[in-house]
């Protein structure tokens, strides 16, 4: 079963007429890790954007749930689709622990006060990503393998939510090998997964799916 997948999508930048990725059909299926393995500047990044509905392909559709997730409001989409691009930025002088919360937004109303559930939810994601001693520290004091660990702890946050598809890219760039094994340990497969990816062997161990570029068709 597949609740997230492309069909036939082109995706290109802004207004240029050069293709990105063309023709492109993959799912993402329940109870796998699924990973793209590409060379770098192959356009895994920006099929990441189409997937998490910030980029609309130029043709073909990204579909979320049986629905064009395009037509999805973005909240709805939010709720059942966890995203972390390699762009992401966070806010100046942000805390660990306010970081992991961020994880948990999409679930709350305007306004609405952590639940305990939302607060297990984050205790939970810190402590997986190894962070949990780092939880009152800036964002920007850390190192950069510390900074990677504290976004993974937010893309956990919602890891009480086991329906919710999680998508990232390179998530293990920086993080040493005890880190890369432990988290990938944790990832588990009650909710599907979509790795863009550059390095294989950590993932050999495990229930993966790979989707290597195969001229535009999903190849595993």
């Amino acid at each position: 079963m597949s609740r997230l997948r492309s069909e036939a999508i082109q995706l290109k930048y802004g207004g240029s007429s050069e293709v990105i990725v063309d023709d492109l059909s993959i799912e993402i299926r329940d109870g796998l890790i699924t990973t793209i393995i590409d060379p770098n500047g192959c356009g895994k990044s920006t099929l990441l954007r189409a997937l998490g509905r910030l980029m609309e392909p130029a043709r073909g559709t990204v579909v979320l749930d049986g629905e064009a997730i395009h037509r999805q409001p973005a909240k709805d989409v939010a709720r059942r689709l966890g995203l972390l691009h390699q762009q992401t930025q966070a806010p100046e002088g942000i805390t660990v622990e306010d970081l992991a919360r961020h994880g948990r937004y999409p679930h709350q109303g305007f306004l609405q006060p952590p639940t305990r559930r939302d607060l297990d939810a984050v205790e939970h994601a810190l402590d997986l990503a190894g962070v949990t001693a780092l939880r009152n520290r800036p964002l920007d004091s850390l190192s950069g393998g510390q900074r990677q660990r504290a976004r993974i702890a937010m893309l956990k946050g919602s890891a009480l939510t086991p329906y919710r598809l999680r998508l990232s890219d390179d998530l293990y760039q920086q993080l040493i090998a005890e880190y890369q094994q432990e988290v990938v340990n944790h990832c588990g497969t009650s909710a599907p997964y979509f790795l863009p990816f550059n390095r294989i062997l950590i993932w050999a161990q495990y229930r993966s799916r790979l989707a290597v570029d195969g001229g535009g068709r999903d190849s595993g």
